[in-house]
């Protein structure tokens, strides 16, 4: 596989706010899963050899020096900090006062992994201003001890950065709950290898701007059903741009998912699920491009699957002429070429559909062996 990263804009710098145990396992795992090296600094909230919590006017002055002028290419780190004086919120206030820094809060409470509703009554019961903590609080995760939602945490944040910036794919996920989205970015991460730009939002405006600056560059699209309207209308859009770019819809409510699949309009899939993120996962490698190039037929019948060009060659060569155009029809080879870094290919490809099958084909075969030949 090519490579098919953007090196436009890198996070450079993390910054570990929490007790020493914490901000040491987040540490290590940025260290030794992110694809790259960044420089991680910690910063404690617990005294070193005691179980003494430190004070913001302790902690602030360590805070400032390291973030102090910084700008998106840092992130900030720091649980929510519930038996502790200097709080998650009051953390994400300083960043802001003192850098352009990005603020990340990860944490396990489940009003935080809420709606934004409910976060932002969990941050009034804590004596602060939702008003003016929540525009300050960039990303929420929920950490329940997987080790990939920290690196997919920076490349979320280096999608934000560069998603306007260049032509790759993006995925966007729509979704209000940490709990949900943490765990679906983490099964984007084991999958994307810097494939796709992933685009996380919260709200229908965020999600509809996303959709109407990255037009027809969705990879596919993950879908909360909390507004099933509001949902419905995006995926609208989403198929405005490519009418089959593939759709996850998710959703607790029963009902909710009957409406989805009487739409026929993308996978459904109950949040109640115990295998939720598994099976996302599986849609996510066969159907968003991540996995083997699988063929079917028109009827969604697997026939074959290719791992590289040579094996996309062989299966183009001797499919029936029924699924070769369907899978042309639908951009298939030039989506999944894109997904696995041949832009070239893909791009050149693209544009090559005809009805004719015997013409399809030849076109198809003439222009890969080409780029397999160039290597």
């Amino acid at each position: 596989m090519q490579n098919n990263v953007s090196n436009v804009i890198q996070v450079q710098k993390a910054v570990v706010i929490g007790p020493l145990r914490e901000t040491q396992k987040i540490r290590a795992e940025l260290e030794s899963i992110l694809w790259r090296k960044i420089q991680v600094e910690s910063i404690l909230t617990v005294k070193s050899g005691t179980t003494q919590k430190r004070t913001r006017e302790e902690v602030l002055p360590e805070l400032i020096e390291k973030i102090r002028g910084a700008d998106g290419r840092t992130i900030v780190i720091s649980d929510i900090g519930d038996d502790r004086p200097y709080k998650g919120e009051q953390i994400a206030i300083d960043v802001k006062e003192y850098s352009n820094a990005a603020f990340a809060l990860i944490t396990s409470n489940l009003y935080c992994c809420g709606s934004l509703e409910k976060f932002a009554e969990f941050v009034k019961d804590r004596g602060f201003d939702p008003n003016v903590v929540i525009p300050k609080i960039d990303y929420v995760f929920q950490y329940t001890g997987q080790a990939e939602i920290f690196p997919a945490m920076v490349e979320l944040h280096e999608s934000k950065l560069n998603y306007k910036l260049d032509n790759e794919r993006l995925i966007l996920i729509f979704e209000s709950k940490p709990n949900y989205y943490s765990g679906y970015l983490v099964e984007l991460f084991k999958l994307n290898e810097k494939r796709a730009h992933i685009l996380l939002a919260r709200e229908y405006s965020e999600a509809e701007k996303f959709i109407i600056e990255g037009k027809n560059r969705f990879a596919g699209a993950i879908l909360g059903l909390r507004n099933i309207e509001l949902s419905f209308e995006l995926a609208k859009m989403l198929r405005a741009y490519n009418k089959t770019v593939p759709i996850i819809f998710q959703s607790g409510a029963q009902e909710k998912l009957q409406k989805a699949s009487e739409k026929h309009i993308g996978f459904v899939i109950s949040k109640s699920d115990p295998l939720l993120f598994k099976k996302v996962g599986d849609i996510l490698r066969d159907f968003f491009g991540f996995g083997d190039f699988i063929f079917r037929t028109p009827s969604g019948i697997e026939i074959g699957r290719a791992k590289n060009l040579a094996e996309l060659c062989e299966y183009i060569e001797k499919i029936d002429d029924a699924s070769l155009i369907a899978h042309a029809s639908r951009d298939d080879f030039s989506n999944w070429l894109y997904m696995h870094g041949y832009k070239k290919a893909a791009e050149t490809i693209k544009p090559l559909f005809t009805s004719d099958p015997v013409l399809l084909r030849k076109l198809l075969l003439a222009d890969l062996k080409h780029f397999i030949k160039e290597g």
